[in-house]
């Protein structure tokens, strides 16, 4: 009784979580949307790190919900599911730290360097940033969608 209360708490959490969570980043994006703020850097990594979020939640949270009140787990809907499924949980979380990084480096090279904004940080060169790191990160994580999941052997 005292397991079942549990895990029904911790799909309350999760769902409260997902959608304040959900709000939040649509929220974000919306913000760093705005024309005057398209040509600054960080509210142009802030954009990618709010929709890297954002799947981050749905995949988790939505599971963990769904798990706790329907005994339903998309990981076990097949074997590609948990494989996609748990790669887009890895991805999304370590793409979103490794973005924050490079948005700290950002910020800490403008205010040292004072050409580093002319040159360095731009538009362009902030989305080039943002596919170096997706590739790496997918490249990182990539056994997952082939060594990973289960398997019913016969």
């Amino acid at each position: 009784m005292l397991l079942n209360f549990g895990n029904k708490l911790l799909g309350i959490v999760s769902l409260f979580l997902y959608f304040f969570g959900l709000i939040g980043n649509i929220l974000t994006y919306f913000v760093c949307q705005r024309k005057p703020l398209r040509k600054i850097t960080t509210f142009g990594l802030l954009k990618v790190i709010s929709i890297s979020d954002i799947f981050a939640l749905s995949v988790w949270n939505l599971d963990v919900f769904l798990m706790s009140f329907y005994g339903f787990a998309h990981e076990y809907k097949s074997a590609w599911w948990c494989k996609i499924a748990v790669f887009f949980q890895y991805f999304c979380l370590q793409y979103s730290a490794w973005l924050l990084v490079f948005l700290s480096i950002d910020r800490f090279m403008n205010v040292r360097i004072n050409t580093w904004r002319k040159i360095y940080s731009t538009p362009k060169n902030a989305k080039i940033l943002c596919f170096i790191i997706a590739f790496f990160i997918f490249f990182l994580n990539s056994h997952l969608l082939v060594l990973n999941g289960f398997s019913i052997v016969v």
